[in-house]
């Protein structure tokens, strides 16, 4: 049986991934760091990445 809640959930995190892409600058800090590592057959992000958010003053 499914969670009922699911598509609830799915929409929330689409809402919260489309404001913060609307409504930031997101850059990296050190743009040749290695930014993912490959186990077997997956692209596994680094861990110690850091990113930067931005508010943008203009909308």
């Amino acid at each position: 049986m499914a969670c009922p809640g699911r598509v609830y959930a799915a929409a929330i995190m689409k809402l919260l991934v489309a404001q913060v892409i609307t409504q930031y600058d997101i850059e990296l800090l050190d743009k040749h760091q290695k930014r993912w590592w490959i186990w077997r057959s997956s692209m596994l992000p680094v861990e110690n990445i850091v990113v930067a958010f931005k508010h943008r003053t203009n909308l």
